[in-house]
C-alpha cells in the first residue's frame, strides 16, 4: 500500500481539474442561456382596440372593449395590469382596475376584455346638456403602464323613453250605444323610428268599468315626432248611458283611471324591445 501512496496527490489534482473544468463549462453553458435575452426586453405593443355593444336599452348600455396587447419578445411576459376610464362630454362616469391575468406567450398577442356599464340617468345628473341629446362623445381611456394612456373615442347613442300622456274623452255618437273615443299621444325624442306592437288597455270611469282590450293599427311613431293613439270604446248599459246624459246636460267633469301598457320594438341593433305601463288618473269634461 505505502507503494502507490505517492500516487494519491496526483489523482486528487486530476479529479480536482475535472471538476473544474465541468463548474466552468456548466457556468459557460448558463450565461450563454441568459445571453440569448435581449439586455432590455421590448415594451408591450397595444394591438387593434374594438368596443362591442352587448345590450342597449332606454335606460342605458353595456359596452365590452376587447384590448388586444402584443408581447414581441422571444419570451414570455406577464399579462400587465390594466387601469381604464370611461368619460362622457370630458366627465368620468365609469372607472375601473383589472388585475394581470395569467402571462402572453413569446410573439403571442392576448386579449383583455373590459365591460362597462352606462346609466343613462348617471349621464344626465352629471352633464346637463344631454338631457335632450340624441348623442355624445364617450370616450374610453385605458393605461397598462408601459407605452402611456391610450384612448378610443366613440360617440354613442342616447336613447329617450317616449312620453306618453292622456289627451282626454271625445264623444262620437249618443243614443241607445253611446261610443267614445279615448287618446293618448306618443312622443318619440329619438332619432329612429318605434313600433307600438302592442297597446292594451283597461279603462274605468267613475270607477265603473268601461272596456278593457289591444289597441288596433297601432301607428309608427316616426324619428323625433308625435303620433296619436285613439281607441274607441262603446257604452250600451243602461245605468251606464242615463248617468252619461245626465254629466253631459251638466257639463260636470268625469274621474278616469286608465291601466295598462304598451310595448314598444325598434329596429336598432342591440336594442331590446321596451314595456312601458300605463297608470292614467285624474279628471276630464267629455268633449
Amino acid at each position: 500500500m505505502s507503494r502507490y501512496f505517492f500516487l494519491l496527490p496526483v489523482l486528487l489534482i486530476l479529479i480536482g481539474c475535472q471538476s473544474m473544468d465541468g463548474s466552468i463549462k456548466d457556468s459557460e453553458s448558463r450565461l450563454e442561456e441568459v445571453n440569448t435575452y435581449p439586455e432590455f426586453p421590448e415594451l408591450l405593443r397595444l394591438g387593434n382596440t374594438e368596443m362591442q355593444l352587448a345590450r342597449k336599452d332606454f335606460s342605458g348600455l353595456e359596452l365590452i372593449f376587447h384590448i388586444n396587447v402584443e408581447n414581441p419578445n422571444d419570451f414570455p411576459i406577464k399579462f400587465p395590469e390594466i387601469n381604464w376610464n370611461y368619460s362622457v362630454e370630458g366627465i368620468s362616469v365609469a372607472k375601473g382596475h383589472v388585475n394581470g391575468t395569467g402571462g402572453i406567450a413569446a410573439g403571442a398577442v392576448e386579449t383583455q376584455d373590459i365591460n362597462v356599464s352606462i346609466v343613462y340617468e348617471d349621464i344626465f345628473n352629471l352633464v346637463d346638456s344631454t338631457k335632450n341629446a340624441v348623442e355624445a362623445d364617450g370616450i374610453f381611456s385605458f393605461d397598462i403602464g408601459t407605452n402611456g394612456v391610450m384612448e378610443l373615442i366613440s360617440p354613442i347613442a342616447i336613447l329617450h323613453e317616449p312620453e306618453i300622456s292622456f289627451q282626454g274623452i271625445r264623444r262620437q255618437s249618443l243614443g241607445r250605444t253611446m261610443v267614445f273615443v279615448f287618446t293618448w299621444e306618443v312622443n318619440n325624442k329619438n332619432n329612429f323610428d318605434m313600433n307600438i306592437s302592442e297597446f292594451n288597455y283597461n279603462i274605468r270611469i267613475n270607477n265603473t268599468p268601461w272596456a278593457a282590450d289591444l289597441a288596433e293599427n297601432t301607428p309608427k311613431i316616426t324619428a323625433n315626432s308625435r303620433a296619436a293613439i285613439p281607441v274607441t270604446v262603446s257604452v250600451s248599459s243602461p245605468a251606464i248611458v242615463a248617468e252619461l246624459v245626465d254629466i253631459l246636460n251638466r257639463g260636470a267633469p268625469v274621474n278616469y283611471n286608465n291601466t295598462g301598457s304598451m310595448s314598444i320594438i325598434c329596429d336598432m341593433p342591440g336594442l331590446f324591445a321596451l314595456d312601458i305601463p300605463l297608470d292614467f288618473q285624474g279628471s276630464t269634461r267629455i268633449r
